[in-house]
């Protein structure tokens, strides 16, 4: 009984891989629908905008427009958006990500530029569930929890749209691998840099930080 329970496990693990990718594929090929920037969601924008402050060297606040030197000024533009420019409601890590990635695709125009953002945010989201199901289940049930996981609600939206959730997954996954093998140090940074690029994230920091240091 147990050989063929084991047997059947693999099976629907192996059928769950395929479904999976599947669902991956169909994700990627829709990044190239309705991809103009007149159209894209406030979520969206945000980082699109992000990366244009940097590699168009705009000075959206006019921060610098005293300065004469057109070098220094843009060195300056640099500075500041890449340290605390855009929008730092989940910080820089995250747009900083994207900003050195799909930053060259800006001489392309819009549609270059938003839908390799769209592909690098699905291909994060993929990698982070698949880092979270490792991290979480046995080898032979991983692509089960996949599926199972693309099953729930909202994961379209976090597929289509790059959120921060896609990175903040792979670090939350890297710190539970940590803890599980007993690199107390490793997951409470990996944790910390979760709760750096979204801030909900700080309660898992919290109980992991009491139990290596208190308990």
């Amino acid at each position: 009984m147990s050989k063929i329970f084991i047997h059947s496990i693999n099976h629907i693990n192996n059928i769950s891989k395929v479904i999976t990718f599947g669902i991956v594929i169909f994700y990627t090929l829709q990044t190239f629908s309705l991809n103009y920037y007149e159209i894209l969601f406030i979520d969206e924008r945000i980082l699109i905008d992000d990366i244009y402050n940097v590699w168009l060297l705009d000075d959206v606040f006019n921060r610098f427009g005293n300065i004469s030197n057109e070098n220094l000024k843009n060195l300056m533009i640099l500075v500041t958006e890449v340290s605390y420019g855009g929008d730092l409601r989940y910080g820089r890590l995250w747009s900083n990500f994207f900003t050195l990635i799909v930053g060259p695709f800006t001489i392309l125009g819009d549609s270059a530029v938003i839908t390799f953002t769209r592909i690098i945010n699905s291909l994060l989201f993929f990698f982070g569930n698949y880092l979270l199901a490792k991290a979480l289940l046995n080898k032979d049930r991983i692509w089960i929890g996949l599926l199972i996981i693309y099953s729930l609600p909202a994961v379209e939206y976090l597929h289509r749209v790059p959120k921060p959730d896609s990175f903040l997954l792979i670090f939350v996954a890297l710190g539970i691998m940590k803890f599980k093998i007993k690199k107390y140090y490793l997951s409470i940074f990996y944790f910390s840099i979760a709760t750096f690029i979204k801030i909900n994230t700080v309660l898992i920091l919290a109980i992991i930080s009491i139990y290596v240091f208190f308990i």
